[in-house]
């Protein structure tokens, strides 16, 4: 999955990847936004106490400095959401053929993925 958002964020965003130290840092956030996510939905961890990574707000800053703008953040992270939440939703059906606890998890999982991108996003325009 890692692999995946990271493909798209290239092909999408290229000024995240344009300068090698912007680059590794974006590279890392990914794998660390994505492994946090999963880690979250995995244990049941409400949104509000998943950690985002430490080093977001540096790499804000850093894309502030560097002149990129923050709408390339705020794309990403969206981007982002979407790749990790139609991958995830994509496999509940092979789960269970019952609609109701697909449809349950389902909005558990665009609820959790939502407020997990305010946040970081809220956070990260702050830092920028």
């Amino acid at each position: 999955m890692i692999h995946d958002v990271e493909q798209c964020l290239r092909r999408e965003i290229p000024e995240l990847w344009d300068e090698p130290d912007i680059a590794q840092m974006t590279g890392e956030r990914v794998a660390e936004h994505v492994i946090a996510t999963l880690f979250g939905i995995e244990h049941d961890i409400e949104s509000r106490r998943i950690d985002p990574p430490a080093a977001d707000a540096e790499r804000a800053r850093r894309l502030a400095q560097r002149g990129k703008p923050v709408t390339a953040m705020l794309r990403a992270f969206r981007l982002a959401q979407g790749r990790i939440l139609d991958r995830l939703l994509e496999k509940l059906p092979r789960l269970s053929s019952d609609a109701e606890p697909i449809n349950a998890a389902t909005r558990k999982l665009i609820a959790l993925a939502t407020e997990y991108m305010d946040r970081i996003s809220e956070t990260g325009v702050l830092a920028f």
